[in-house]
């Protein structure tokens, strides 16, 4: 009688945990790589909607000859409801009550009811998708719109203005050429209670004389939770037309504070930026797109921030 042995075909614990092995190491080189074409694929949608309100701008000014007005000079409303029905917003565009003053303490309250509906709409374009729902409130932007720099100067450099009488921007005013200088540009936003320093409003001590720019500007960018005493968070409602809520300033580069100059919202300095690894994207004037690194210098942020600052930007 013969006796056959079997031989085992299983695999041994070695055999199993260099198997184990070898999957994690390939999960941990592609998980990056994944994680990398979702980011780059947020920021091709997060430029392809400022291209989209690029046309929406274009075709207002083929229309009117001039750019939207940054605060409308009665109800206060942005240039994103001017943009609606050219944003195929029509309806939206209007439901919203004109008549309405939403900085008016009188009638603030009476607006928001008012367009309570209108304006806890969300519009898709407004919103970069690096931005969560969870890190925005009901009808905020994440881009606004280029109000210049050193309002504390008297003049106004921008493209959209938050003061009343509104100042409203035609192709001719810009003297340092429509490529050269910010329309719009991405911003960071956050629900109200965050604590996040790139979502915040500082608010420095009094620095409102126009010798004292320089010193508001360093006190703002030095500025932290600790030596503030005070802080919320940029409303950035794409309805109202202000500095803070649907405009935003050159004073300081992008992801640095956003402050307060002594509870003054004129002469404040709010900051744009992204959640975007080392760039945010911007809007010029003549409708293209530019992806702007977070180190870009001061002077030349400043200089793309100026319509009529005499000063070409090469290479930004």
């Amino acid at each position: 009688m013969r006796c056959s042995v079997r031989s085992s075909t299983g695999f041994s614990l070695i055999e199993i945990l260099v198997v184990v092995f070898i999957i994690g190491v390939l999960v941990a080189l592609t998980l990056p790589a994944v994680q990398y074409s979702r980011a780059a694929s947020r920021n091709v949608s997060c430029s392809a909607n400022l291209r989209q309100l690029g046309i929406a701008c274009g075709n207002y000014l083929s229309a009117n000859g001039t750019f939207p007005a940054g605060m409308t000079a009665y109800s206060h409303l942005s240039m994103f409801v001017a943009l609606l029905p050219y944003l195929d917003s029509v309806n939206l565009h209007n439901s919203i009550n004109m008549s309405m003053q939403l900085n008016n303490n009188a009638d603030a309250d009476l607006a928001r009811i008012s367009n309570e509906t209108a304006f806890q709409s969300t519009i898709g374009i407004l919103i970069c998708p690096e931005q969560r729902d969870s890190e925005r409130n009901a009808g905020s932007t994440t881009y606004a719109g280029n109000g210049g720099f050193d309002l504390q100067s008297g003049r106004f450099n921008g493209v959209f203005s938050g003061e009343n009488p509104r100042k409203i921007v035609s192709p001719a005013s810009i003297l340092d050429g429509m490529s050269q200088t910010a329309l719009f540009t991405e911003w960071i936003v956050n629900p109200i209670g965050s604590q996040d320093r790139l979502a915040t409003v500082f608010n420095t001590k009094d620095f409102l004389a126009a010798d004292e720019y320089d010193s508001f500007v360093e006190a703002c960018r030095s500025i932290t939770f600790e030596t503030s005493n005070f802080n919320n968070v940029k409303m950035a409602h794409w309805a109202r037309g202000n500095n803070g809520e649907t405009i935003y300033t050159h004073d300081l580069s992008l992801n640095e504070n956003t402050c307060l100059n002594n509870h003054s919202i004129n002469y404040g300095a709010f900051t744009a930026g992204s959640r975007h690894a080392s760039t945010a994207n911007m809007l010029a004037c003549d409708g293209s797109v530019h992806s702007i690194k977070k180190s870009t210098s001061l002077p030349v942020w400043r200089s793309l921030g100026s319509r009529d600052g005499g000063d070409i930007v090469d290479g930004f």
